[in-house]
């Protein structure tokens, strides 16, 4: 990832553009194998076709703080498929929120869990840079995003 500075003469104003890092918005097509992702990743909004059982890895939280990845059930269906982080030496925190209910969730990894998950089911993960994801996740139904260690 580069940063290039630039300055408005005019107004004094100093801008950042931040080469390589993915801008907010929904990709292209959802996610529906194995996939490494990376920091240049960070800010997309990913689909996530639940077809096929399968992990959907994340960098290291220590690498960049503020790092954020938000994953949405596309298309539910009888495969799991975990997010968990290369070299497994971070810890996600947080809360899955299902109905009513918030589940305060700790571990190392997320799954959204097969024929359990629904279209619209959602995990938003930030780096904390320290060796932490912060975990938000919504689910209809009870177990339909899980925690474990």
């Amino acid at each position: 990832m580069e940063v290039r500075y630039t300055y408005d003469l005019a107004t004094g104003e100093k801008y950042a553009d931040v080469q390589g890092l993915r801008t907010p918005g929904v990709t292209d097509s959802p996610i529906t194998a194995a996939v490494t992702l990376k920091e240049q990743d960070s800010g997309g909004i990913w689909g996530v076709d639940c077809d096929a059982t399968f992990a959907i890895t994340l960098p290291s939280p220590t690498r960049g703080r503020g790092m954020e990845f938000e994953f949405v059930v596309t298309d539910a269906g009888s495969g799991t498929v975990t997010i968990v982080v290369s070299g497994a030496a971070a810890t996600f925190i947080g809360f899955i929120q299902i109905d009513d209910a918030t589940v305060v969730a700790t571990g190392a990894t997320l799954t959204f869990v097969a024929s359990t998950a629904v279209v619209g089911d959602t995990i938003i993960i930030r780096s904390l840079g320290d060796g932490t994801y912060a975990v938000k996740a919504f689910a209809a139904a009870s177990g339909g995003i899980t925690i474990a260690a």
